[in-house]
């Protein structure tokens, strides 16, 4: 990990790694209770993956959920105790148009997920998955 963090450095600066790393480590801990039962070879799924940051406590999960039955997306994981959730795209395709009508400060690119770290940061139970 040391050495992946380290060409990261050399590569987009310090606080750039540190970014990439951590959005890695969420989306990998989120996606984990349903990595094996999504579409696609695991090493390309981050290009069809948007990161949603700072959900609010009081936002209804239906809202998350309304998401999951709208093509494009295979699957919306949410975890509560991270505020965070992980929309997946059927296709690269379906992701470049929602990417380009919903990338804000909430919202973000999934870098590889090899990037981070096997540490878990939330128990499994607590990601609410919609298909």
């Amino acid at each position: 990990m040391a050495e992946t963090e380290a060409r990261l450095c050399t590569r987009y600066g310090a606080a750039a790694a540190k970014a990439t790393l951590a959005k890695a480590t969420l989306a990998r801990n989120i996606l984990a209770p349903v990595a094996g039962r999504l579409s696609g070879h695991p090493s390309e799924l981050h290009r069809r993956c948007i990161l949603l940051r700072r959900l609010s406590s009081s936002r209804n999960t239906g809202t998350t959920a309304d998401l999951a039955s709208r093509p494009p997306v295979e699957a919306v994981a949410v975890s509560g105790a991270l505020r965070t959730a992980v929309v997946v795209f059927e296709t690269v395709a379906g992701w470049r148009a929602a990417a380009a009508a919903t990338l804000s400060a909430s919202c973000d690119t999934v870098p590889p997920l090899y990037f981070g770290p096997p540490i878990v940061l939330v128990d499994g139970r607590d990601i609410k998955v919609f298909y």
